[in-house]
C-alpha cells in the first residue's frame, strides 16, 4: 500500500472514531427509547466499519 493510501485509511479510522464518540454523546442525551435504539445500532455499525478498515491495515 502506498503512503497516500495509508493516510486515507488513517483518516477514515479517525473519522469513524469521532463519529462513534458523537453517537455515544447523542445517545446519552436522548430521551426517546426508539431514537436510543436507532443510535445504538449506528454505534454498532460504526464499530464494525472501524474494525473492517483496521483489518485492511493488518493485511
Amino acid at each position: 500500500m502506498t503512503q497516500k493510501e495509508l493516510s486515507y485509511l488513517e483518516d477514515t479510522l479517525n473519522h469513524l472514531q469521532t463519529m462513534e464518540k458523537l453517537l455515544c454523546n447523542a445517545k446519552e442525551t436522548l430521551e426517546s427509547s426508539k431514537l436510543k435504539t436507532f443510535v445504538s445500532k449506528q454505534i454498532t455499525k460504526t464499530r464494525q466499519q472501524f474494525n473492517k478498515v483496521y483489518r485492511i491495515l493488518g493485511e
